[in-house]
């Protein structure tokens, strides 16, 4: 018997190889060139993602006290037709968060304790221009985020 689940083992992997060697064809030549979103769902604050290919624009920033988050970058049009912001407030008090685009205020929303938001930005000819991601408190209480931006 423990043969005969061996030999299935063994032409399973036979099996599996090519397909396997291409998925890490695949991944090696996307980490060459910009990272991937990680479709782990249990990693803190990884929002699932089907996209294969994203440029990161904040890159997993945590920030925890009273003092504002505010981060800017520049999207280029070719970089992708979609922008995802997304903030998790693991703090014990609400945040407000705010997002720039050349300058203009687009949105301006209150995260709850414990909660998260991913505002999505698209353009069908590709995102750009220059944004800003401030985050902040009504009260002053501290905060304890996480902040994500991608472009794919």
């Amino acid at each position: 018997m423990k043969k005969i689940v061996k030999l299935g083992l063994a032409t399973a992997c036979i099996l599996t190889v090519p397909s396997a060697s291409l998925a890490c064809a695949v991944k090696d030549s996307e980490s060459s060139t910009t990272p991937a979103i990680s479709t782990n769902s249990q990693d803190e604050g990884k929002e699932v993602d089907n996209k294969l290919l994203s440029v990161t624009l904040i890159d997993d920033a945590y920030h925890k006290g009273r003092d504002s988050f505010e981060r800017t970058f520049t999207c280029s049009p070719s970089n992708g037709t979609l922008l995802n912001i997304h903030v998790k407030n693991k703090g014990s008090g609400k945040v407000r968060l705010k997002i720039y685009h050349n300058g203009y205020e687009k949105r301006n929303i209150l995260i709850d304790p414990g909660t998260s938001t991913t505002e999505p930005f698209s353009n069908i000819n590709g995102v750009g221009g220059n944004w800003k991601v401030y985050v902040t408190t009504d009260d002053g209480h501290e905060m304890d985020i996480f902040v994500r931006a991608r472009q794919s």
